[in-house]
């Protein structure tokens, strides 16, 4: 099948909105959501904003506002669907502009729709709109093979090896585990193992 490219009623129904085949539920990113925080909080990385590119149908916005209701929140989206349903930002991930950096930039399960070129191109976006940390979730055939629930994970993505991601990250961002990645020229102190 090829990669979706459409993103309409019946996929958010699909993937988010219906109980029974929802790839991922409020507790689970409200579970990830202080995951991050604290880990940012330990790092010393105030999060007093956060951009959500591809923010869906806004988990984020829920977890983080209840973690923190400080937190100014910005969620972009590129589906009509979803930004009709939600009133989100429309927009691109590899042409998004902002005229402030964000200290928390989040990217949960898009990467794996984007064609190679803009996937170079998000990663660029995403390190000029990025001051503090990122949040960084991508399907890789990694995963695909041993990770993920097949009923649960949609198959119309591009199929790409974790070290081919690595390779386009590690210019911009260092990996700071658990789906952490800091600016590759932040002043933050990691000890060696606590990144790659």
């Amino acid at each position: 099948m090829p990669p979706r490219d459409s993103f309409d009623r019946e996929y958010y129904d699909r993937y988010y909105e219906n109980p029974r085949t929802r790839a991922v539920t409020p507790r689970d990113i409200a579970v990830l959501a202080r995951h991050v925080l604290h880990y940012l909080a330990y790092l010393r990385i105030p999060v007093n904003s956060a951009l959500d590119l591809g923010c869906g149908i806004g988990l984020w916005r829920g977890a983080l506002h209840e973690l923190d209701p400080g937190i100014h929140y910005v969620g972009v989206e590129s589906s009509d669907y979803a930004c009709g349903k939600y009133d989100w930002t429309r927009g691109d991930i590899t042409t998004f502009k902002s005229r402030t950096k964000f200290d928390l930039v989040i990217c949960q399960s898009v990467f794996q729709y984007l064609p190679s070129r803009s996937v170079d191109l998000a990663i660029e976006n995403m390190a000029r709109l990025c001051r503090g940390a990122l949040y960084l979730e991508i399907v890789t055939r990694e995963d695909l093979e041993a990770n993920c629930e097949h009923s649960g994970t949609d198959p119309n993505i591009h199929v790409r090896s974790d070290a081919w991601y690595r390779r386009k990250i590690k210019p911009y961002f260092h990996n700071c585990g658990g789906g952490v990645f800091i600016p590759a020229d932040s002043d933050t102190v990691l000890y060696s193992l606590e990144y790659s």
